[in-house]
This record gives C-alpha cells, structure tokens and sequence, in this order.
C-alpha cells in the first residue's frame, strides 16, 4: 500500500508525523514531499538541484515505482529542475527506463585525462530532448593550478571526448559543419581517425549517415562535396558559391 503525506505545515512537526509512521507502520511506504515544496515556496527557489536521483528516489533505481514517484513529486513542487545520475556499465542510465522516460532534456556528461595533466576536457552531448530543438555537442577544459581552477570553451573535436562518445553519424555532421566542404570521399577516413578504428569498421555507417542527413536537408552535396546548407547560397546566374 502506498501513502502520500503532503501536510502544509512547519517541518518539525511533518518529520515528526512520517517518524511516527514509519516505526509503527511497517507495511506501509511512506513518501513526505511536503518539506521540499516548504521550502521552494518559503525561499522563492526557481531551480532545484537534485544531487543524485538514486538517493532522492529512496529506493531502488531499477523499480519504475520510485522512479515516478520522484518525478511526480518533481512536477507537483514545480519549478525548473536539475537531476544527476549515473551510467550502468553499457554506457546508459542506471535504473528503470522511466528513468530516460521521464526526463524532458538529457545531457551525458563525459570527461577525458591523463594521468599527469593539470587538465581536464569535459564534454556535454544532448542525448534526448521533448520540447525544444536538439542542441550540439559542448565542451570545456578545466586547468587546475595554484588555487585556481579555471574554464575555457573548446570545440569537442578538439578533445579526446569525442573518441568515445559520438556516433558515426553525429561525427558525420560535426566534421561536414566545421570543415565543409568536404570531399564526400574522404569523410568515411575522417570518421575512422577519430573513432580510432579501421575505415572498412565505419564506412557502411558512414554511408548511412551522410544519406540521412541530406534526406533530412541538414547538410547539402555539390559537386562531391558535402557542407551545412548554410554556407552554400544562389547566385543569380544558377551558379553556387561558398
């Protein structure tokens, strides 16, 4: 049986409330969210971090009942919201798929160092997203010295974050935006150097890559070459310039 107290009262006594349940209720799953929305309202919160969601959920992240009552909960304190979490061992999200479900934005943060450096690169890939266009790749690099840690913006393909994370069709699009035009022949080895892998291992999802994004008009071929629509524009005479 699953009970909901959500008393619109002074803290003290809405942890006294739940203690009392949980001793003597011991069938019972208690959930008390009410304290969290005393405080958003009582401080005028617009933000709220939850650092992480495995111990915000009380329970366990692969059981879908905790997972939606925490998002539920979310969505009743309302507000803009931030939820960390944590990648299985398959590079996905810990837990139930409600997890991923639930989620209205998700970003994957990953990270790349060597032992040695006074510096980490960072990178951040929009990985699902429900209301608002799909945002690219960003990076930052993060130089730790005397007393200071500094932040400095870096193009992901400048990073050794990339190797391990985008797929051959994001590094498909990356490499066409910032260095179009390219030769569509040479695409397929590109994608392979920063994959490191052989370029028979990546070509046929190379292929399949640069026809989906001309079908859905995200990059444009002339002549062989493939860029970003943008860079290309019509001249009167029916020619084409960059």
């Amino acid at each position: 049986m699953n009970m909901s107290i959500l008393f619109p009262m002074e803290r003290v006594f809405e942890y006294y409330i739940t203690y009392l349940f949980k001793k003597f209720s011991d069938g019972y799953f208690i959930k008390s969210q009410d304290k969290s929305y005393f405080l958003v309202e009582k401080h005028k919160i617009d933000f709220v971090i939850a650092d992480s969601l495995g111990l915000a959920c009380g329970g366990a992240l692969d059981e879908a009942e905790g997972v939606l009552s925490y998002f539920s909960a979310l969505r009743w304190i309302g507000g803009t919201s931030l939820t960390l979490s944590h990648t299985n061992k398959e590079g996905k999200l810990f837990g139930s798929v409600y997890t991923t479900n639930s989620g209205r934005s998700i970003w994957e943060i990953q990270k790349s160092s060597t032992e040695g450096d006074n510096h980490m690169d960072v990178g951040l890939f929009h990985r699902k997203v429900n209301n608002t266009a799909h945002q690219q790749p960003l990076a930052f690099r993060l130089s730790f010295e005397d007393e200071m840690v500094t932040f400095e913006s870096k193009d992901p393909m400048d990073t050794e974050v990339v190797s391990d994370t985008l797929s051959a069709s994001e590094l498909v699009y990356q490499i066409v935006s910032r260095e179009g035009p390219v030769p569509r022949s040479e695409i397929a080895d590109r994608v392979a150097a920063y994959m490191d892998r052989p370029v028979e291992k990546v070509a046929g999802s190379v292929a399949t890559a640069i026809s989906r994004h001309l079908k859905a008009a995200r990059i444009v071929e002339l002549d062989g070459e493939l860029a970003i629509q943008a860079l290309f524009k019509s001249l009167e005479d029916g020619e084409w310039t960059l």
